[in-house]
Order: structure tokens, then C-alpha cells, then sequence
């Protein structure tokens, strides 16, 4: 079973050439320590790959199976589930990458994951590395407690102490277009940050707090506070890289605007 690059040629460009001249682009080849977990955003790449970028720049090249977990922003998932299916392979512009399957991968979920560009837009970046890792990808939308997070962390460290994961996540939505404007543009941003840094430090249950009792539109937060989660079970202190809104990329300010933040977790960052 194939999961093929539905969105090549609209959100992305479809031709390899000018695909692999944007991603080049984006690239800031970083030293030091690797990255094996992180929080991306997956808006179109023209406005994502900034924020995308940083992880690969500094990518752990022993990693062999990476997993890609996002919101489902087209079809509902329960409550405290993930929802994964047995593709063979991942199509891009840049070549098929490999797919490995997750315990419990369900066929009858490949449509929903077919169709959801929230795992589809960093494949590309996966596609340019010199030896791509396999990959899996997954979609959950809602945990309801901090035990069902700490349930869906277990599984994922099960599944194999070598595994990377990248979250899935745009950042507030704002203005009369998304029906969120109750805050200034300025102190959204400000929030937006001090979340960001919350899940970088593993601080969760504070995160997980907000997540739950305050309104937001953070459409992927479930998957940022389990990577956030898995990250801080493996002693790993996180940092944000980066925040910037789609009207910096456009360079307009017409009051409507979504929030990119990239947070990474380096490999020899250990909390004390």
C-alpha cells in the first residue's frame, strides 16, 4: 500500500527540481548536537519550511525509523487514540520513502491518512537526506487526562528506543478568519512562546493545563505534548529554535495570520 503526495503541486511544488531548490533553500546546516525529537509545522511549505528546516540541519543520521504524528484536521479521532495504518512506502517528488508499520496499523485508516496534510508536508525534507530513514505516520487529535498521554508514551517507547518523532503542529490561528481575536496579536504571540517553551522544557503538566483549560487554537497540541512527553521520559532538555507568523513570510499585516514554532530536542542536551 502506497501513500501517495496528494498535495504536490498545490501546497508544495510537484516538480523535483524546483521542489529540491526550496528545500535547499530552507536548509541552515547546524553543528554540534543531533536532533532526534521535535515540534514542526505543516502549512504549505512556501510558509513551513522555514520552521521545518532546522530539524534537518542537524538531523541524527543513525536514525532508521522516523515517525511523523499530526492533528486530523478531516476526519474525527477518538479521544486518547492514535490512528495509524500498514503503508509499504510514502510517495514524494523526491522519491518513495520506505514505510515501516506501527503496532496496531488499521488499512481501513489509510484514507483518512491519505488525505491529512498535516504528515504530508515535512516528507519531502525526509526524501532529500542521503539515506532517508523509514517511516511511519500516525494522527491523534485529543488526550483526555495526563494518564492517557502517559498511556500513548509508553506504547510509543515500546515501539523502539531508537525511534525519532517529529509532532505535527501549527501554532495559533488568529483573526476574524479563524473566529480567534480575543487577545492582542502581541499577546498571542507571547503565549504562543511561553507554551512553546513549556513542552521544550518538559514541563507538561503545565502545558497540559493549558491545552486543556484555556482557549486556543493550537490544532496540534496533542501530538506536541506526547513528543514533549516522550522527550522528557528520555532525559532530553528542548529549546525553541524558532516562531514566526505566516504574515512574516507574506509580508503583510492584515489582522488574520497562523503561528509557526519549531522546538527541538537535541541528543546530548540532558537535564541534570
Amino acid at each position: 500500500m502506497i501513500r501517495q503526495s496528494v498535495f504536490a503541486g498545490s501546497w508544495y511544488p510537484n516538480d523535483s527540481v524546483l521542489l529540491g531548490r526550496l528545500i535547499e533553500r530552507a536548509k541552515e546546516p547546524k553543528e554540534g548536537a543531533f536532533t532526534r525529537f521535535a515540534v514542526l509545522p505543516h502549512a504549505g511549505l512556501s510558509y513551513s519550511a522555514p520552521g521545518i528546516a532546522p530539524f534537518f540541519g542537524s538531523f541524527d543520521r543513525s536514525v532508521t525509523r522516523l515517525l511523523v504524528i499530526g492533528p486530523s484536521h478531516y476526519a474525527h479521532v477518538p479521544a486518547d487514540r492514535v490512528i495509524t495504518a500498514p503503508f509499504d512506502s510514502y510517495k514524494t517528488p523526491l522519491g518513495s520513502l520506505e514505510g515501516f508499520s506501527l503496532s496496531g496499523a488499521n488499512p481501513a485508516h489509510a484514507p483518512i491518512l491519505q488525505r491529512e496534510h498535516s504528515i504530508e508536508m515535512v516528507l519531502p525534507f525526509i526524501s532529500g537526506l542521503e539515506h532517508p530513514p523509514k517511516v511511519s505516520a500516525a494522527l491523534v487529535n485529543h488526550f483526555s487526562s495526563l494518564k492517557a498521554l502517559d498511556e500513548m508514551s509508553d506504547f510509543l517507547l515500546e515501539e523502539d528506543e531508537g525511534l525519532s518523532i517529529i509532532a505535527s503542529s501549527d501554532f495559533t490561528h488568529y483573526g476574524p478568519r479563524f473566529g480567534f481575536s480575543t487577545l492582542s496579536e502581541q499577546e498571542v504571540k507571547e503565549r504562543d512562546i511561553q507554551v512553546a517553551r513549556l513542552l521544550a522544557d518538559g514541563k507538561i503538566e503545565e502545558a497540559f493545563s493549558f491545552f486543556t483549560t484555556s482557549r486556543h487554537t493550537i490544532c496540534g497540541w496533542a501530538s506536541a505534548a506526547l513528543v514533549a512527553n516522550i522527550a522528557k521520559r528520555k532525559g532530553m532538555k528542548g529549546e525553541v529554535a524558532g516562531y514566526y507568523t505566516s504574515n512574516d513570510i507574506a509580508g503583510r499585516d492584515d489582522g488574520d495570520f497562523v503561528a509557526y514554532a519549531t522546538i527541538l530536542w537535541r541528543q546530548d542536551e540532558r537535564v541534570s
